[in-house]
């Protein structure tokens, strides 16, 4: 049997592939980036790796391939020609993550907008890729990690060590231009913002000892991670938050559904519903406003539901109960919530304003033109001062409570309905409004 024959051909191919990768690589550096730091950092570890396992590939000479005649050779040799060609494939992976966090790619103006957000909360040695993902869900990863388990002979490992962490942030590929679903991204940006602050471990310290039958210490300390990023999220974005919450993952599982990692979307709605009115979120001051009373009308019908004593008798026979997990760990999120709320300025965090409602989700409302800045009517100023992301994505949110939940009968095409045209002009109204915001935010910085 030829063995060096058969091992030859998958030589071939991984070299192949290797070329290739280093075409696309030598491509992606002139590509222009949201976060261009993260984005080339991986693009040279990748280059790294890549001419290193194209050196350790080239040693697999036709004469040295040609001296294995027996089967075990041919097994030793196969093996660590298969590192090669594995690690290959991963890094493929590593490519669509930078291909699709191009400005070009990403979607526009909410990008940039939580990247500003992350570059206030979070140390810069903490880098941040957000880009698509196929697995249609937000999700949050460690990049670094997995690399840690590449052979040592083609990556340096020191080289990881100039880089703490280097996080991506991913939104559903289908959702890409859901402007008012990528709220959700704060969310995973809140899991950043735990492990920079430690918050989990001292968390932890506010609960008695012993967790609730049925579960696990594991699940326990997931379930709370994701309520404290919840609570990082609505300080950031109030109700906005949740109802992106409940449009993007509805769709995805039963509302009762748990997890090992996720608690059931019904007691994430309690949390984030307490936090509201620990924040004092809620529109209930501005009911006079018709858009502000349906808002409310809405959160008070959640509230009921979502109840502790309600959500006991639908979770009842769960097991472990997600309510009891709950409620074991309330005087940890009561700590988070007082923590979090302190940790972050009140030029990023939602509080509802008057002149908010009284003006400028008012003409909203009448013109359908999202608002991006408060503006100094005073005589001797003019100063445009941008609105916080929070605040602009309440009032579209408000303003679709009032003028497009209700679409009435849909034609056979929705593409070609009224009220899907609304909404896709609505969508790039508030994309424009948000990068109107972010230029504002650029001359405040520059001091212009």
């Amino acid at each position: 049997m030829p063995w060096g024959s058969v091992l030859q051909a998958l030589v071939n191919q991984a070299v192949k592939r290797s070329d290739y990768l280093q075409d696309r690589l030598e491509e992606l550096q002139s590509k222009r980036f949201n976060n261009a730091q993260p984005s080339h950092f991986l693009i040279g570890i990748l280059d790294n790796i890549n001419k290193n396992i194209r050196r350790r590939l080239a040693k697999f000479t036709k004469e040295k391939l040609q001296t294995i005649i027996d089967y075990q050779t041919y097994l030793d040799n196969l093996d660590l020609a298969k590192v090669y060609a594995n690690t290959i494939h991963d890094i493929y992976e590593y490519i669509f993550l930078i291909e699709t966090s191009t400005v070009e790619s990403s979607p526009p103006a909410i990008i940039p907008a939580i990247e500003r957000i992350a570059r206030e909360l979070i140390p810069a040695k903490f880098h941040i890729l957000i880009c698509p993902s196929l697995r249609g869900q937000y999700e949050y990863k460690d990049l670094l990690r997995p690399m840690s388990n590449f052979p040592s002979d083609i990556l340096n490992k020191n080289i990881l060590k100039e880089i703490k962490y280097l996080i991506v942030l991913n939104y559903p590929f289908f959702l890409k231009h859901d402007v008012l679903c990528h709220a959700c991204l704060l969310h995973e940006l809140g899991h950043l913002f735990i492990i920079v602050n430690d918050l989990t471990e001292q968390a932890w310290k506010m609960i008695a000892k012993g967790i609730p039958p049925g579960t696990t210490p594991e699940q326990t300390d997931n379930f709370l991670n994701e309520y404290i990023a919840d609570i990082f999220a609505v300080r950031l974005l109030g109700p906005a938050f949740l109802f992106a919450l409940i449009e993007a993952a509805s769709p995805m599982a039963s509302p009762d559904q748990q997890t090992r990692d996720h608690p059931p979307l019904l007691l994430r709605i309690r949390n984030i519903l307490d936090t509201l009115d620990t924040y004092n979120q809620r529109f209930t001051p501005f009911v006079k406003f018709d858009f502000a009373e349906k808002a409310e009308q809405f959160l008070d019908g959640l509230n009921q539901f979502t109840s502790l004593d309600n959500l006991l008798d639908k979770l009842d026979e769960k097991t472990p109960n997600p309510v009891e997990i709950y409620r074991y760990l309330e005087p940890a999120l009561v700590w988070a919530k007082k923590e979090i709320g302190e940790k972050i300025p009140s030029s990023l965090h939602f509080s509802p304003k008057e002149k908010l409602f009284k003006t400028y989700i008012k003409r909203f409302v009448e013109q359908g033109i999202p608002p991006s800045a408060f503006r100094d009517r005073g005589e001797k100023s003019k100063k445009a001062t941008p609105l916080s992301l929070g605040e602009l994505l309440n009032a579209v949110w408000l303003y679709q409570v009032v003028e497009l939940q209700n679409p009435g009968p849909l034609k056979p095409s929705v593409e070609k309905s009224e009220h899907a045209g609304k909404l896709r002009d609505l969508r790039r109204l508030t994309q424009l409004a948000i990068q109107q915001i972010e230029v504002l935010h650029l001359y405040e910085n520059a001091k212009v």
